[in-house]
């Protein structure tokens, strides 16, 4: 028994060095499962604010629904919106083709680009080192409700899903090599 207890305080002694000399560092989380679906409104003539933002039960379920100023409604598909920012950054690249001239065409990276802001941009590959910018919401009111909402569902499922791994840096005596010369 006295070996059991050798062993396992050992262990904990190990273990409590390793973490205080950094010897695992977090790394970020992996992938959000769930859909997303953000509706965004047409405020005033290719302006968009979003007005709500919900989770589904599935990736493949996201879109972006698009409320314009004419009451029509529109639904781009998660794969669509990914593609209308791959061609928006080609635009910038290279202003030269006729697609992007199109209004129609405008009008929708328009909306995405929105989206993009909100907690859509993280499934738009937007890194989740920023928050969503709340000047993208119809009102403070909206993004404090969806903060506190689909924030939190989506912070909760990202940090279940945040792993460690063995730190690459040593510590301590002998950890790096010195920058001075001493001698002659």
């Amino acid at each position: 028994m006295k070996i059991y207890w050798n062993m396992l305080a050992g262990a904990l002694i190990a273990l409590l060095a390793l973490s205080s000399c950094g010897g695992a560092e977090r790394v970020g989380p992996t992938s959000y499962e769930d859909g997303l679906v953000t509706t965004v409104r047409e405020t005033s003539d290719g302006t968009f604010k979003i007005e709500d933002e919900k989770p589904v039960s599935q990736k493949s379920a996201s879109a972006i629904i698009a409320k314009y100023a004419d009451n029509t409604v529109d639904t781009i598909p998660l794969s669509e919106a990914q593609q209308i920012m791959a061609d928006s950054t080609a635009q910038a690249k290279n202003d030269s083709t006729s697609r992007h001239h199109n209004s129609h065409y405008r009008r929708r990276s328009s909306l995405v680009s929105v989206a993009y802001y909100g907690y859509m941009g993280y499934m738009l590959g937007r890194s989740r080192s920023y928050g969503p910018s709340p000047g993208v919401y119809m009102d403070q009111r909206t993004y404090q409700r969806v903060n506190n909402t689909t924030g939190s569902r989506f912070r909760n499922a990202t940090s279940r899903s945040t792993t460690s791994k063995p730190s690459k840096s040593k510590s301590g005596y002998g950890s790096s090599r010195s920058t001075r010369s001493y001698g002659g």
